[in-house]
């Protein structure tokens, strides 16, 4: 028999931070939008979802309803549902912002 000691997590959702020292201001403004796109769109019906178009670029139209991102004066913090994850470290390295200055935990 194995016995598991220490933490262990059955959850989907992580903790999220992102100081903005480690942004210039064409980052923050795109993460903003991108936060304000995709947390706009969650309440939006599938159907009105998918006329608004998708690109390859841009796979994950709306966040999970697990996910909210806060935007804050100095950070962006929040919670992030799993399925989101992907995505968020996807646009953030299309903006040039580094994965050594954000942290997801689980």
């Amino acid at each position: 028999m194995k016995i598991r000691s220490g933490f262990v997590s059955n959850s989907s959702s992580s903790s999220f931070v992102l100081g903005k020292v480690y942004m210039t201001p064409e980052q923050i403004e795109a993460f903003s939008k991108y936060i304000w796109d995709h947390e706009d769109g969650r309440d939006a019906s599938q159907n009105e979802a998918m006329s608004w178009g998708s690109s390859e670029k841009d796979e994950y139209i709306l966040f999970n309803s697990e996910t909210c991102l806060f935007d804050d004066k100095l950070y962006y913090f929040g919670i992030l549902d799993n399925n989101d994850e992907k995505g968020i470290r996807k646009f953030l390295e299309s903006i040039g912002v580094k994965e050594e200055n954000y942290k997801i935990l689980c």
